[in-house]
């Protein structure tokens, strides 16, 4: 069953991976599944589900750990902007 993810915020951990943070508001989403973001031209795959705990209080978010990108898109990775994008992660 496909899963729909609302972004908040993206970003890189060197060594591991690109990772999505958001909500998700339908739907189940596990490793493996993948998903499609504007401007990043292959599929992106899901390495891991966590829960993310924010420093400001009671507010807690969905994780997405991402495998590794290609370089040209590692780049692009870093320049994005998609804030309230919904996507469909399948």
């Amino acid at each position: 069953m496909a899963g729909q993810f609302v972004i908040d915020h993206t970003f890189s951990i060197r060594g591991r991976g690109p990772v999505v943070c958001g909500k998700i508001v339908s739907g189940t989403i596990e490793k493996g599944m993948t998903f499609s973001i504007p401007s990043i031209d292959e599929p992106i795959v899901v390495d891991s589900v966590d829960i993310i705990t924010s420093f400001q209080p009671r507010r807690r978010e969905t994780g997405l750990l991402c495998a590794q990108l290609s370089e040209a898109n590692q780049a692009a990775w870093r320049d994005l902007d998609v804030g309230g994008l919904k996507i469909t992660v399948e």
